[in-house]
């Protein structure tokens, strides 16, 4: 089973390939930095922000569909 379902960032793009590679490299980059922060943000213990950041980067694991994420 994909971990992915990339039908509504299609859709969005209405056949634009180059722009659904794009918005996959873009995803790609500012979640490596979400991460990066979520992980530091809990080892100093700061909820909040671990919290802020996942509420920031939802939209995006919605759109490339990512299934386990989304709860």
């Amino acid at each position: 089973m994909p971990y992915h379902d990339l039908t509504e960032l299609k859709a969005m793009a209405m056949g634009n390939e180059e722009f659904v590679q794009k918005m996959i490299n873009v995803f790609l980059e500012t979640t490596q930095e979400s991460l990066t922060e979520i992980l530091d943000a809990f080892e100093r213990g700061d909820f909040d922000t671990v919290s802020a950041v996942a509420q920031k980067i939802k939209p995006s694991i919605d759109i490339m569909g990512i299934k386990e994420l989304q709860d």
